[in-house]
């Protein structure tokens, strides 16, 4: 068309663009065990790992930086391996989880509870 380039940026056209919306530049600081746990399912990776394992849930404290990676045969396993690990966090650190920060993959949601009769 014969118009120079420009380095204008559409406000409408990135947003139009975009599949999600960025996350924040930074997180509230978390000051004491699980403050603040941040977790991150990945897979499927392949080729598997030399274990059989195709999938692995990170999870990290965001006040301690402390970190625990669980291996995964299934991603439908990551949801009882996270409670499993919160459990063994909160019995050695006395307050419970307050904030729990994912990507919003939805890896890691909550199966169907049964239904209870009575």
């Amino acid at each position: 068309m014969g118009l120079p380039p420009t380095d204008l940026a559409c406000k409408t056209c990135e947003l139009n663009k975009a599949h999600r919306l960025p996350f924040k530049d930074h997180f509230e600081p978390a000051h004491l065990p699980l403050d603040c746990v941040h977790i991150d399912l990945v897979g499927l990776i392949s080729p598997p790992s030399i274990s059989g394992y195709q999938y692995f849930l990170t999870i990290v404290d965001q006040a301690t930086s402390f970190k625990i990676v669980r291996f995964l045969n299934n991603k439908s396993d990551a949801f009882n391996e996270f409670m499993v690990t919160k459990n063994l966090m909160e019995t050695q650190h006395n307050p419970p989880l307050k904030k729990l920060v994912s990507d919003g993959g939805g890896g890691v949601s909550q199966p169907p509870l049964p239904e209870t009769h009575g």
